[in-house]
């Protein structure tokens, strides 16, 4: 009977010890962050036209010619995190959108990553490893000369889209904008890191790209070291989708027949409080046998930063050209964009910007009304929490 007492003692305390190793682990722990934008702007606009602004980009009728406009962004992120007995930690990360024009995307960004001495797997609606690891121009500007944001102060005279193609795009998002994916990065090694990542399809999740793209491959490599006393920062990446629609001669979409794949590379030096560098991103969309003609975009950037303490300035040059027919760009465009920026941290989390752009854009296609030249003065806070 003391045996049996003795066994079952044993077994008791061996279960509570195997049960107290495996709810070590705290309990996944939430917090919230975010940010909140506020920019005003006044623009000049020359359009060769009569109408108040050019006519051809979605965002143009938005745009007080010759006036004052204004610009909101806001996010709140629910994040949250646990580390297991094993080292692996997991966490996730939800963005809602509190500003967004279209009330269907207001949950931007939410997934969820576990990581560990392996590297790290992403798993949910986000941007994959040629975006997110890829390096353009330095800058302090708060739009970006490669950002659409400044559609909102002088439009898009040409209607290439800047997230889907390379026209004035070097971080290649091409299509996937947050559509549900799966994507592993290696551990940096001697400062090397990989990606690659694998999306099913751009309708499935919080996708916001409008297409219907499928099976698309994502990979990058990005370097980061220190060489001769300068700071080196490089990458590489590229997107390409087996299956995208293709263009019947209608000017409607037919049978997922084409292919559509883009490039991008970055490199920044740094050394002091300077920053020089710069990207080139292309991309072509094959239209398939439907229609035997592709779409063709290339940016490349060149830019200087410098900081110091709260203060910051830029100067950053961007060029772009897009070939093709359509949907997807219309006739052969060309632009040039040059942005002065100026960023001072007045606080904790609380940052005044102001650019003033110059921006000259030419179309193929609509005569007058796809080409204009712009000069853009913004300021504005951005408030991180």
């Amino acid at each position: 009977m003391k045996k049996v007492l003795l066994g079952t003692t044993a077994l008791v305390a061996a279960t509570a010890v195997a049960s107290g190793d495996a709810s070590a682990a705290d309990k996944m722990k939430y917090s919230l962050g975010g940010y909140w934008e506020n920019t005003i702007g006044v623009t000049s606009i020359d359009d060769d036209q009569d109408t108040a602004v050019p006519t051809a980009g979605v965002a143009s009728t938005n745009v007080n010619d010759e006036g004052i406009n204004q610009y909101q962004d806001a996010e709140v992120f629910f994040q949250g995190s646990t580390k297991l007995d094993n080292g692996i930690t997991i966490s996730v990360d939800a963005q809602m959108e509190l500003t967004s024009a279209d009330t269907t995307d207001r949950i931007d960004e939410s997934y969820m990553t576990i990581s560990g001495d392996f590297g790290k797997v992403i798993w949910g609606s986000e941007n994959l490893p040629n975006y997110k690891m890829g390096y353009g121009e330095p800058s302090v500007s708060q739009a970006g000369i490669t950002s659409s944001d400044y559609s909102t102060f002088y439009g898009n005279p040409t209607g290439n889209s800047q997230f889907n193609t390379s026209y004035f795009n070097v971080q290649g998002r091409f299509y996937h904008n947050d559509s549900m994916m799966f994507s592993y990065y290696t551990p940096r090694i001697s400062g090397l890191q990989a990606g690659v990542g694998f999306a099913p399809d751009t309708n499935e999740g919080n996708g916001t790209s409008n297409s219907s793209f499928e099976n698309g491959l994502s990979w990058a490599l990005n370097w980061v070291h220190d060489v001769a006393g300068f700071n080196v920062a490089a990458s590489a990446g590229s997107m390409h989708w087996f299956e995208v629609p293709a263009v019947v001669s209608n000017g409607t979409t037919g049978a997922n027949e084409g292919s559509a794949t883009s490039y991008n590379f970055g490199l920044n030096i740094g050394a002091g409080g300077w920053t020089v560098g710069g990207g080139f991103a292309f991309s072509n969309y094959n239209h398939g046998s439907d229609l035997t003609t592709s779409s063709d975009a290339h940016t490349w950037t060149l830019g200087a930063r410098y900081k110091t303490g709260p203060w910051g300035v830029s100067l950053a040059y961007a060029h772009a050209q897009s070939e093709g027919t359509g949907f997807v760009n219309l006739g052969d465009d060309e632009g040039d964009r040059l942005e002065l920026a100026g960023s001072y941290d007045l606080g904790p989390g609380v940052r005044w910007h102001a650019g003033l752009l110059w921006a000259d854009e030419e179309g193929e296609d609509l005569g007058p009304s796809d080409d204009a030249e712009a000069v853009v003065l913004i300021t504005g806070l951005k408030l991180s929490f």
